[in-house]
């Protein structure tokens, strides 16, 4: 049974793909500074069905002068290393003009140093042994253009201001919204299984690999559908539905019209506009007046007419997002 390594693997997005891995018959060591109550019920799960494994191991990535013998002791007490998913790090509401050094210190270790500091001991022990797979759920920013102060950010900040602004013009319910807010930015997590030689193509992707591309929809519910956490089930949701389009022409499956749960509708909506409004590697952001106009021209083809109504209705609300989450200036290659 091949052992991988999940950091943050007590919860969360970390815990689904303990889950997955663990259902997929690996043996999967979950790393995170406390053990939950769902990680130790699915450790015992697992030892009951005897398709995988789920062992827990307590580590502060904060150490990092540690993280050599944290990976010697693993391999010495489970063997071999064949994968390490890189998923814990810590975010901050707060504004990097006025956070205390300590707080940006330690920011960069846990998010930035120690995945690199760990991906180096463990490469080294997977070199030795002639096989191996690193996953870094925080390329997927790098990958898709996301900017935010927290690498471990699954989404551009903006894109979640956008969903919560829509969110109340549709009329959820305050519980609701609250949970739309934390599951939006799961929606492109299926792109940790796209290869990066498609998701780093700086042109227009050929047939064949946006076939590949389409793929993470159905991956990233994969990922998500199986907690018992209501923000991941519809994180689930989301991932699965915000690429189809009213008039049944999207993917994955085609829904049509309300036949698309309504969470997948309003990500779709303010997914779109972030990715215009917003400049790329490969593109420049487009000017609001355009943007809106192609809201405009898929309402009721690509988009919900109510939910493209209820965006503008919102508008002062995207103004402000956009200003305090502005892009800064892609640099040319």
């Amino acid at each position: 049974m091949r052992n991988v390594i999940v950091t943050g693997g007590s919860r969360g997005l970390g815990l689904a793909m303990v889950r997955t891995l663990a259902a997929a018959g690996y043996s999967v060591v979950a790393v995170a500074r406390s053990e939950s109550v769902e990680l130790r019920t699915l450790a015992a799960e697992m030892v009951e069905s005897k398709t995988g494994a789920v062992h827990f191991r307590a580590y502060d990535l904060g150490d990092i002068e540690g993280i050599a013998k944290f990976t010697r002791d693993l391999r010495k007490e489970l063997g071999p290393i064949y994968g390490l998913v890189n998923n814990a790090g810590i975010g901050t509401e707060g504004l990097l003009a006025t956070m205390p050094n300590g707080d940006i210190e330690r920011l960069i270790r846990i998010n930035t140093t120690a995945p690199i500091v760990l991906t180096k001991y463990v490469v080294r022990q997977m070199m030795a042994d002639g096989a191996g797979r690193i996953v870094n759920v925080s390329s997927i920013i790098a990958s898709t253009g996301y900017s935010a102060l927290s690498v471990y950010a699954a989404t551009k900040a903006s894109l979640v201001g956008f969903t919560r602004s829509l969110a109340r013009e549709v009329g959820l319910a305050p519980d609701e919204a609250a949970m739309l807010r934390q599951a939006a930015p799961m929606h492109d997590v299926g792109k940790i299984g796209i290869p990066d030689y498609i998701l780093l193509k700086p042109g227009k992707l050929t047939h064949e690999e946006f076939e590949v591309m389409k793929n993470h929809a159905k991956l990233g519910h994969e990922l998500l559908h199986g907690s018992g956490s209501a923000v991941l089930q519809a994180g689930a949701v989301i991932a699965l539905s915000h690429h189809e389009k009213y008039d049944g022409s999207g993917y994955p499956v085609g829904l049509r019209g309300d036949a698309i749960p309504l969470l997948g509708r309003i990500v779709a909506v303010a997914d779109v506009f972030d990715a215009l409004t917003s400049e790329r590697p490969y593109k420049k952001a487009w000017d609001l007046d355009k943007a809106v106009a192609f809201l405009r021209e898929g309402s009721g083809a690509h988009f919900d007419p109510a939910c493209v109504e209820a965006f503008l209705a919102a508008w002062s609300d995207v103004l402000s997002v956009r200003e305090r989450f502005a892009d800064e200036e892609v640099p040319q290659l």
